[in-house]
């Protein structure tokens, strides 16, 4: 695993944006390496499994309430990075008719789905296969800022989250939607546990995808009655200090990347 004082000056360049991006070592030793594979037969989610039981599963109490506001019935996804298939089991619930998992480890899965079609590909396979611009929808949650940072195992690249989004979006049709979990305030890297998104990084995001517009999704009415309104703002939270020194943010903004 790779540490901060072992960059080259090349990429803490690129990390950096000509030092315009402040880098901080927050080190993160113990996540699975690439060789690693993920056996999810033995964690006992499926598609019969209650949001509460799912929402055990997805270290965000935001996450559940924040999906569901969205409509996924009948839609083809595409989920960038799962470590577990809460994500998955929730598409299921609401009767997606097709994933397609991407992870940097291989995965080990029968799902028990009677109406969705379920599938994965190591990160490797699904640049080196021909893109097929099936999916209407994509989602990654509290996956994208870590490509490119090594913590799982995956080789350094500066851009390795956009090079992530580039090779998805060619799998998506014209109309597809897109939802990303990220973590959002002033521009920063936190290596090598996770970037953080500011006004810079969005707008790259927003070029690749071409998607416009950017807004937040927010949880449904009264799920989280103690989070604050204004939480939910990108200008907000753009604003707030990134911390170096402890766990960054308490949660993730789910953002929609609009067409």
């Amino acid at each position: 695993m790779r540490d901060i004082f072992t960059l080259s000056n090349s990429d803490l360049i690129r990390f950096t944006d000509g030092f315009r991006i402040p880098i901080y070592r927050v080190m993160h030793h113990n996540s699975a390496g690439s060789g690693s594979q993920l056996d999810w037969n033995t964690i006992g989610l499926s598609s019969r499994s209650s949001d509460d039981l799912i929402r055990q599963f997805t270290h965000y109490e935001e996450a559940i309430p924040c999906l569901s506001n969205l409509d996924f019935s009948g839609a083809s996804v595409l989920v960038l990075g799962s470590s577990v298939p809460w994500l998955e089991c929730f598409l299921a619930t609401r009767d997606a008719r097709e994933i397609l998992t991407v992870e940097y480890r291989a995965i080990r899965w029968l799902p028990d789905f009677p109406r969705t079609k379920w599938s994965s590909l190591t990160f490797d396979e699904f640049i080196s296969s021909a893109p097929y611009p099936r999916f209407d929808c994509l989602i990654s949650y509290s996956s994208l800022e870590h490509s490119g940072l090594g913590r799982y195992g995956d080789a350094i690249d500066p851009e390795g989250d956009l090079f992530s989004l580039l090779i998805a979006s060619r799998w998506l049709t014209p109309d597809a939607r897109v939802y990303l979990a990220l973590p959002v305030g002033p521009d920063a890297v936190l290596f090598n546990r996770h970037r953080v998104y500011g006004n810079k990084r969005l707008n790259l995001i927003s070029r690749i995808l071409r998607t416009p517009t950017v807004r937040v999704v927010p949880p449904v009415p009264g799920a989280l009655t103690n989070i604050p309104a204004e939480c939910w703002s990108i200008d907000y939270a753009v604003r707030q200090p990134a911390p170096a020194d402890r766990p960054v943010y308490d949660r993730q903004l789910l953002l929609e990347f609009l067409r």
